[in-house]
């Protein structure tokens, strides 16, 4: 969380860690974890990944405020179904062939040594900007 916490700081941004919540990537989760962040008067929700952030855009709506008129969401992972539904859900497109490559290179190396060499994987990912988010930050 470290790293995480400069990055806002660089865009110039406070970062409140009681605004984070773990999820499990499934749907339930999404809206769960949606309805519950509401109550903090946030302006966008950022998800792990699209299905979490679909799940959220029903929450919203569900309490009556508008995506992204009153709140924007983003997704991580551009999955096809982002691009469907409405509004088109802003994401990022992550590399998932280089991320997998990453992940077996990795795995072979433990199957060889028994042990895991820590290793940072930095890998280029791309904001594809749509319809939830009413304007976008660069980091």
């Amino acid at each position: 969380m470290k790293d995480t916490k400069k990055h806002w700081k660089d865009a110039g941004l406070g970062f409140d860690k009681n605004l984070v919540r773990e999820g499990n990537f499934l749907d339930d989760s999404g809206y769960r974890l949606a309805r519950e962040i509401l109550k903090e008067n946030v302006t966008a929700i950022f998800c792990a990944n699209d299905v979490m952030a679909i799940s959220a855009i029903k929450a919203i709506k569900e309490t009556g405020l508008s995506v992204p008129d009153d709140i924007s969401v983003i997704g991580f992972d551009n999955t096809a179904i982002g691009n469907y539904i409405m509004p088109a859900l802003t994401t990022v497109n992550a590399p998932l062939e280089h991320i997998a490559e990453a992940c077996i290179e990795s795995l072979k190396y433990f199957c060889e040594h028994k042990h895991f060499k820590q290793k940072e994987i930095r890998v280029k990912t791309d904001l594809i900007i749509r319809d939830s988010t009413k304007r976008a930050l660069e980091f």
